[in-house]
């Protein structure tokens, strides 16, 4: 059983711009930081600490180049910090790194803190002078997101109280080195009811109940939530359920999977105002996850063209294709065709050389079945403005919509990973104890046998894709 959250002082916890950036994804992950226990996080995996590292080297690069200070005194205290951080803004520097701005929220008397990546200084009066400053987050993604705005929104806000001049824009430097700019009135209203979330996050002083998200495969508090879910039987583990759906059946009496696959709908059910089908649908999935195994649809026997099973392992951070590999189905059985790309410039001979390798006698590129986005969205980056691109994309098909399809699930599925676990049971998942795909990029910065990984764990990659087509598409 796991223990209740220790009491805390909802006034001694600062609201941050972290909290803005975790709202976007999940509200609980604020007010488990908030109102839960360090103990319930997992440990922090290898890929994610390398992951976090590259982004703190490529913000200290980014920098370097600045000749800006940073406001001085002890890291723990905040009100000398911040103190430092006004008294160069009335000196009126050029810029401030890593400057500390307070504030309070005037509805409920809570306490915001602010660190902004840069203070930029820009003509035009305010209450320090004849300048004003405007806020610049350095980011280490491709491109701008959400809940970065509402990170710079928060730290305009906190500004704006300090130089009594709201700035006009808002940055956000990414990956490229390219500066994305916004208008900041452009989102007052999305900043305004952000805040107004986090408030009454506050005011329950609670951490609230957990619903199963995508964004919970990548969270630390992931097997303490996972856990409650578990141990409630809670209606997030039938895949289909939103929490909007969730509240209408709790409303009507259906507290567990086991009621909603029960006659729930049958009797109270009628009165919550879902859609039969609707219903029906989260009863056949509810039965499933009772039964804790998939009910296959039924699917009718089609034609295939040629097809290889194919699938990459990426470097998103640096834009880099790791490994492509295919798996050839041939008379004398499976054969698994791989390239390991040694720069950017090698990727995309090496794979198109490779795919057109499969198509001797001039036959057309067999379809290249694969799960999820990657490998179209990266043909996408790297064939702009080469002739064969097209070509390449078109053979590209994406089997995660017809997997996800091919039967009712006893557990929601976002991931490779889940639908291999749902589909062909945990021992299936990595039974080579290769470790998770995502830690590709940290393998070939850190390990000089990196390459013979990367076909192991590209190699496992196909046969699950093969063996999920196998049982549940072919």
């Amino acid at each position: 059983m796991t223990k209740g959250p220790k009491a805390k002082d909802t006034k001694s916890v600062r609201t941050t711009g972290s909290d803005l950036y975790s709202l976007v994804s999940c509200e609980r992950k604020v007010a488990l930081r908030w109102f839960g226990d360090k103990d319930w996080q997992r440990e922090v995996w290898p890929h994610e600490e390398f992951l976090l590292k590259r982004g703190r080297d490529f913000e200290d690069e980014w920098t370097a180049q600045l000749d800006w200070p940073e406001p001085e005194g002890d890291s723990r205290d905040y009100e000398a910090l911040a103190q430092s951080t006004k008294s160069l803004l009335g000196d009126g520097v050029a810029g401030i790194q890593q400057a500390v701005l307070l504030g309070a929220d005037v509805e409920d008397d809570s306490t915001y803190l602010g660190i902004p990546d840069l203070l930029r200084r820009v003509e035009g009066e305010s209450a320090l002078g004849d300048w004003h400053y405007e806020v610049v987050d350095i980011k280490s993604s491709r491109r701008e997101r959400s809940d970065q705005i509402l990170q710079v929104m928060f730290y305009s806000q906190l500004l704006t109280e300090l130089q009594e001049r709201r700035p006009t824009e808002g940055g956000i430097i990414l990956r490229d080195g390219r500066e994305e700019r916004f208008r900041l009135a452009d989102f007052e209203p999305a900043i305004d009811e952000a805040l107004a979330r986090l408030r009454a996050i506050r005011a329950e002083a609670s951490t609230g109940r957990p619903f199963w998200v995508p964004a919970c495969d990548s969270c630390r508090w992931q097997p303490h939530c996972r856990g409650e879910i578990d141990a409630a039987r809670d209606l997030s583990l039938v895949p289909g359920m939103t929490p909007k759906l969730r509240s209408v059946c709790e409303a009507q009496g259906c507290a567990k999977v086991e009621d909603l696959a029960g006659d729930w709908i049958d009797g109270a059910g009628k009165q919550s105002g879902i859609a039969r089908n609707v219903l029906l649908r989260l009863r056949r999935a509810a039965r499933a996850v009772v039964e804790a195994t998939p009910q296959p649809e039924s699917r009718n026997a089609s034609q295939r063209e040629r097809f290889v099973h194919a699938a990459v392992l990426l470097d998103d951070f640096d834009d880099r294709l790791l490994w492509f590999g295919v798996l050839e189905h041939t008379e004398g059985g499976p054969v698994i065709h791989d390239c390991v790309p040694q720069d950017r410039e090698a990727e995309w001979p090496a794979v198109t050389e490779l795919v057109r390798g499969l198509s001797p006698a001039r036959r057309a590129l067999p379809q290249l079945w694969h799960y999820g986005k990657a490998l179209p969205r990266w043909i996408e980056r790297r064939g702009i403005g080469r002739g064969d691109a097209v070509v390449l994309e078109s053979r590209c098909v994406d089997q995660s919509p017809r997997m996800r399809g091919a039967a009712v699930w006893h557990e929601p599925v976002f991931s490779f990973d889940d639908q291999v676990r749902v589909a062909l049971g945990a021992e299936a998942v990595d039974p080579e104890e290769l470790g998770p795909e995502q830690d590709a990029a940290r393998r070939v910065h850190e390990e000089s046998d990196s390459a013979q990984w990367l076909r192991a764990k590209g190699a496992k990659m196909l046969r699950q894709l093969a063996s999920l087509d196998q049982a549940f598409l072919g």
